[in-house]
């Protein structure tokens, strides 16, 4: 596929009302302005810039009325939007692109659960099991050794996994 058919995706996924504005930040990356209904991103003429302007269609598609400040975690909203974008690519007929750029996606959420995991936010369901089961025993060894340094007490520990912020915890996931 080309340029202008990777153009002719986006166009055709591109949210009503929504402006888009092409940018060359470095690295491939965009940005939603949920405020002001602005995507910026590169301009989509690789799989993985559609990949990125797709994702940011997502955010004005699936949380237009969440912020910052909802309570969800960050890698939430990033898993629901890398997953949004991938369908779209399947829907599209780029199954190939759609299944190299899987395991990008994965390290990208894999590392925002970390982000997350270190502000002691809970982990989504949905998005621990969007992980590789390598990157899923990581989350589990990381929070096992978290609990241990941090709330020595077994029925602590039993307290936080049970109330840990609405979300579940890694080890309630893999206790199932």
């Amino acid at each position: 596929m080309n340029g202008s058919q990777y153009l002719k995706v986006a166009i055709k996924h591109r949210p009503q009302g929504l402006i888009v504005r092409f940018c060359q930040p470095q690295g491939v990356h965009g940005r939603y302005n949920y405020c002001m209904k602005i995507v910026e991103s590169p301009r989509p003429n690789t799989a993985e810039t559609l990949l990125t302007m797709l994702h940011e269609f997502a955010h004005a598609e699936l949380h237009s009325d969440r912020n910052l400040f909802s309570g969800v975690p960050y890698h939430v909203t990033e898993q629901e939007c890398e997953e949004w974008a991938l369908n779209h690519f399947r829907e599209e007929g780029l199954n190939e692109d759609a299944e190299r750029l899987l395991g990008a996606s994965r390290d990208y959420i894999f590392e925002k659960i970390g982000e997350d995991f270190a502000l002691f936010k809970g982990i989504g369901r949905r998005a621990l099991g969007y992980l590789t089961c390598n990157q899923q025993t990581q989350i589990k060894a990381q929070y096992e050794r978290y609990l241990e340094e941090k709330i020595p007490s077994p029925f602590e520990r039993k307290y936080i996994d049970r109330e840990y912020q609405g979300w579940h915890s890694p080890l309630q996931e893999f206790n199932r």
